[in-house]
């Protein structure tokens, strides 16, 4: 068997502008908002209308549909931006239809941001500089933003185009430099952990290899929480797959998905976290931070568990209904460490205390 590049289907867009006129009018409304949120604090009222209206309906517990509106991504969408020790800010693009620079020799690290996001994001750009400070390795950063500004149901149903994309590279660097898949971790946020379990799911089915690890930071849950699992992140896509919970039953999956599955603060809300007004005309004043505090926390106990083995987790076969495991203040219950540190043969649910601000980690007290 010879991988080969034209054995995967070019992504084309469709060709039926009348459809595109909204979605490219919504376009180029997030875009302005992107490019505004560069230089300020991002507010919820700089939002276009549908997708704040979108957002308030997630955060009051409504179902989302499913959109049949899907567009095939370009191959301009999405960059693949390789970051070194040595080239820490000045990243090389990497081409997906040419041979790639990453070294075979050396673990390779996939981050991917989630919805009404991009790789600019200040706390994805934390996680990069702490894994490079950490480890000599390649980190790439998938920068999807470009279709991530948009409906969360049409965000969402990109998701898997976007991954055969990234799997279709994986593979030609496995064929062409004899990298090893298994060297490789995908780390995704939010609707970008599923990315990285359908990239999981493609390289398989392209290539018969199957990456080395992938860490979910708060899968997303709207759309997600009652798939199959050949229609999200689970612990079949990787060797090892690990998942830190921080905001289930409103934008994060509540079920344990991976190996091991750990629950920061029980999962569900984080310390300092604070829980917004449902009411519109509160809502909207608030922070975008704010607003997805809890969701993104994920991302920060990541950077924090790159750089330390502190994030001590209690088992907790009961999580997330049995939280905090009160029952381990009288037996002994069994250990693991949340994040980049966690072993590969952890498996199970844990609890994971956390202080309320930064350094969360606790060193494990309940």
């Amino acid at each position: 068997w010879i991988y080969r590049k034209e054995s995967v289907p070019f992504l084309l867009v469709s060709n039926n502008l009348g459809k595109m006129k909204g979605a490219i009018l919504l376009a180029l409304a997030c875009l302005s908002v992107a490019a505004a949120s560069q230089d300020r604090q991002m507010m919820l009222l700089d939002l276009p209308k549908d997708i704040l209206g979108e957002l308030m309906a997630l955060l009051k517990g409504q179902k989302v549909v499913k959109s049949i509106q899907c567009t095939d991504p370009k191959p301009n969408d999405i960059e693949l931006l390789l970051y070194t020790r040595h080239q820490k800010y000045d990243p090389v693009v990497l081409d997906v239809f040419a041979p790639s620079p990453i070294k075979s020799d050396k673990p390779v690290i996939f981050i991917t941001h989630g919805w009404l996001q991009d790789i600019k994001d200040p706390q994805l750009q934390d996680l990069k500089n702490a894994y490079l400070e950490r480890y000599d390795s390649d980190v790439v950063m998938v920068n999807w933003g470009k279709l991530a500004w948009d409906l969360y149901a049409r965000t969402a149903c990109k998701v898997p185009k976007i991954a055969q994309i990234i799997a279709d590279y994986l593979c030609q660097v496995n064929y062409e430099k004899g990298m090893p898949l298994e060297n490789v971790q995908l780390v995704g946020h939010s609707i970008g952990a599923h990315l990285a379990g359908f990239v999981g799911q493609f390289t398989q089915q392209m290539c018969n290899k199957r990456v080395g690890r992938i860490t979910g930071l708060d899968p997303a849950g709207p759309l997600f929480n009652d798939a199959p699992t050949a229609e999200r992140l689970d612990k079949s896509d990787a060797d090892f797959v690990d998942i830190i919970h921080t905001n289930s039953k409103t934008f994060g999956y509540s079920d344990p998905i991976g190996h091991a599955d750990f629950y920061a603060s029980c999962g569900t809300f984080q310390s300092s976290c604070v829980i917004p007004d449902f009411k519109l005309d509160k809502l909207i004043n608030m922070p975008m931070d704010a607003v997805f505090c809890s969701h993104r926390r994920s991302v920060d106990y990541m950077i924090e568990s790159v750089l330390s083995s502190n994030f001590v987790a209690t088992e907790c076969k009961y999580c997330p209904i049995g939280c905090p495991p009160v029952i381990a203040l009288v037996t002994r219950p069994g250990k693991a460490i949340l994040g980049q540190q966690c072993s590969p043969d952890t498996r199970g649910k844990y609890y994971v205390p956390t202080n309320l601000k930064s350094p969360y980690a606790t060193g494990g007290r309940i």
